[in-house]
């Protein structure tokens, strides 16, 4: 079979980028017939992780765009130029939005599928249960997030056209398939179906890692990993750890990986609380490029924490969990799943960071042989949920449009 992969671009590392490139590999692995189709491409790194797939790349802009009808995306031009790359491919898969939607409309004589990542739920923030669009709790610390939720529901309010194109577009697709339950439970909110697969991120687990035994005391190494943007919550992350800094000692430290437009208010932040040397910003490390560094980091760390808003999935757990990292996650979403609401990690509310210290202490507080049975529960729940041998039997159903047997 002939499949096709429809995407916005693939620049930077992200997420749901790597998914699509380990998707289109396994694909290739089963004997499909794999292609791209993308509206930007950077050679490096991403030629590497697509291997041998065919990859075409679709002008972003034409002087035609200045004729079209439609001011409401951006997209419908430029989606109407990749379909001519994609005629010939039996099932096409978008990810993202809002390429679903208008390939849902395409016409094309394919079979029409979106894996989604994340909904676009700032179109719809009436239909989703999402943290962010709650009340909050008192804290000026909340504000930006508070500010946003508003920002949010100003703008879906004046997307009237654009959310029933989406709307539209979307219910002509042949399948949907969500990357954790909690996402799936978003789609059939937002569009009415009850058609949505669930399969999660293959995660790609480290071959060799060194065998831990016990916690090292004396103040915890901490490790956060994520793009430095309002959502990913780093915030409550460094005030939380200040919290457990105050009683563990000098000796305890936060390691943040990730860079992004947060990041000088969180350098801030740590130095109005006194954690200039506690909590040490790595920026980004590339995994392909810096792979030696951050492996190196991993093992420097006993516990991996994130509070992410409304996260689908958090593909950053299992991967950390694989190294020997003790878990804390949020209350909610995607991750609470990993971690099977407590069973492999402590799940604590994103907006008290006073939860986030106590966690931290709970887990100082264990002992060795209570830190190995809880490191080596983890790993084996999400190699054997998330390995290549759950996964590509639901991908591939999926894509075929075969009854699943697994």
């Amino acid at each position: 079979m002939r499949i096709g992969l429809l995407h916005t671009a693939f620049g930077a590392l992200g997420g749901a980028e790597l998914l699509a490139a380990a998707q289109s590999q396994l694909l290739a692995g089963l004997g499909q017939e794999m292609g791209l189709v993308t509206f930007g491409w950077a050679e490096s790194p991403w030629r590497d992780l697509f291997g041998e797939v065919r990859v075409e790349v679709v002008p972003r802009r034409s002087w035609r765009d200045l004729l079209t009808l439609d001011r409401s995306s951006k997209w419908a031009p430029r989606a109407r130029r990749a379909w001519p790359f994609l005629r010939g491919y039996e099932t096409v898969v978008a990810h993202s939005q809002p390429l679903a939607a208008l390939l849902g409309e395409s016409g094309l004589p394919a079979r029409r599928l979106w894996y989604c990542h994340e909904p676009p739920w700032r179109l719809h923030p009436d239909r989703v249960d999402y943290t962010l669009l709650k009340p909050m709790p008192p804290g000026d610390w909340l504000s930006p997030l508070q500010r946003m939720a508003e920002e949010i529901r100003r703008e879906a309010a004046g997307a009237v056209t654009r959310r029933a194109q989406e709307l539209r577009g979307t219910a002509a697709l042949e399948g949907l398939a969500a990357n954790s339950d909690f996402n799936r439970r978003t789609l059939e909110a937002i569009y009415g179906r009850r058609d949505v697969a669930v399969i999660p991120p293959v995660i790609t687990f480290p071959p060799d890692v060194p065998p831990r035994q016990g916690l090292r005391r004396g103040g915890l190494q901490v490790l956060t990993l994520a793009r430095l943007g309002l959502l990913k919550n780093v915030e409550a992350v460094i005030r939380g750890f200040g919290r457990y800094a105050g009683r563990a000692g000098s000796a305890a430290r936060l390691h943040v990986v990730g860079d992004g437009g947060e990041r000088p208010r969180l350098e801030a932040l740590a130095r109005e609380l006194g954690l200039s040397e506690a909590v040490r910003f790595h920026g980004t490390l590339d995994p392909v490029r810096d792979a030696r560094r951050l492996e190196e980091l991993y093992a420097a760390c006993d516990v991996f924490t994130l509070l992410p808003l409304d996260e689908s999935f958090g593909m950053v757990f299992p991967e950390a969990a694989a190294r020997g990292l003790l878990l804390i996650g949020p209350d909610h979403g995607g991750p609470v799943e990993i971690l099977e609401d407590g069973r492999f990690g402590a799940c604590v509310p994103v907006f008290e960071p006073a939860a986030l210290a106590e966690a931290l202490q709970a887990i100082e507080g264990l002992t060795d042989l209570e830190v190995d049975r809880r490191r080596e529960a983890t790993d084996s729940a999400c190699r054997g949920r998330y390995g290549p041998t759950a996964v590509v039997p639901l991908l591939r159903a999926w894509i075929l449009g075969d009854p699943c047997t697994c």
